[in-house]
């Protein structure tokens, strides 16, 4: 059962690399204002950044 477990997440853990490759690429070119030049949105990622530390 313990074995199970473990496979399973290890295999999730695999299965969302796509997605967070994807939304760190966003991010960054969002903080980069590449994306858009909305400044709420990079004051947001700003602040996220802050409670993170």
């Amino acid at each position: 059962m313990d074995s199970k477990l473990l496979i399973n997440s290890i295999l999730e853990g695999i299965a969302s690399l796509p997605n967070d490759i994807y939304l760190g690429i966003e991010r960054t070119l969002q903080d980069l204002a590449i994306l858009s030049s909305d400044q709420k949105l990079q004051q947001r990622n700003i602040d996220d950044d802050k409670r993170m530390i």
